[in-house]
């Protein structure tokens, strides 16, 4: 029997609006998935390495610019590399990611301070970021006072997509495999046994199942069994798993990485070598 299943498309607005309205990503949730799933976690520093691996600056002021980032100290003593590999991940895993400019007497830049990304609304009006603002305080910031990135954003939307977001129905399904493939797998391993008794008394089958039982203890216990109750036949059972999770998690991982424009090589996996 073949079961066919319908899927539709649903609207997805691009969150635009010529009214008074804010905006706050959901960093809690999308962070809970890359905490959960060491892949994804892997990916994330993988491609922050190397899209900040080095950097050079341009332009008529480009020594003054290189000395001045060189003197960033950020949050607990980060460096420019180590404050744009930060944000980069925040914003690549929920669409948005913030931190505030610190300026010196003469107006210049000094520092950036991240900010956690659940804690900031971007207050928009008339389609057009208007200000920022710390949730549930009145400690506002106008533009200039945060450096904003927002990931891969689409239409009128200000807001970023986050990746996480974008591949959330492929996430739920792949670490769910994880956890039911090891309960299968569990399951397969233990000694399975059909034991025949020569009574059809419940509490007596009931006391036989409970001396027999397989707890991690059927090698290191004595167990003792009133004459009579076993006939003797102890048939032992090979169960065959049908399904095997593996096959499914491997498609699932390669969905994953082909999302994400990320090898098996870069994460120390595969079959074919390269240079």
């Amino acid at each position: 029997m073949i079961i066919m299943v319908l899927l539709k498309a649903y609207d997805e607005p691009d969150k635009f609006s010529k009214t008074l309205t804010s905006y706050t990503t959901n960093y809690k949730k999308y962070n809970g998935v890359v905490s959960r799933l060491p892949l994804l976690k892997q990916i994330l520093d993988i491609r922050a390495a190397s899209i900040f691996a080095s950097w050079r600056t341009k332009g008529s002021s480009d020594k003054k610019a290189a000395e001045m980032l060189d003197n960033f100290m950020g949050r607990n003593g980060e460096g420019f590399r180590e404050i744009m590999s930060n944000l980069y991940k925040i914003c690549w895993i929920c669409g948005d990611a913030y931190a505030e400019i610190v300026r010196n007497k003469d107006g210049d830049i000094e520092n950036l301070i991240v900010l956690p990304a659940d804690n900031i609304e971007m207050v928009l009006k008339d389609g057009n970021i208007d200000h920022y603002r710390e949730k549930n305080t009145d400690i506002k910031f106008d533009l200039d006072q945060i450096f904003h990135i927002a990931y891969t954003p689409r239409g009128a939307q200000c807001n970023g997509i986050g990746q996480i977001e974008a591949m959330e129905n492929i996430l739920i399904d792949y670490e769910q495999m994880i956890h039911d493939g090891t309960a299968m797998y569990a399951l397969m391993t233990r000694p399975q046994q059909i034991v025949y008794t020569t009574t059809d008394d419940a509490a007596d089958n009931l006391k036989i199942r409970e001396a027999l039982n397989d707890d991690s203890k059927t090698f290191s216990r004595t167990i003792v069994m009133p004459k009579g109750l076993i006939s003797g036949s102890i048939e032992s059972v090979q169960l065959s798993m049908p399904l095997q999770p593996s096959v499914w998690l491997d498609r699932l991982q390669k969905e994953i990485l082909m999302s994400c424009c990320i090898s098996e090589l870069m994460l120390g996996a595969g079959a074919v070598n390269s240079e």
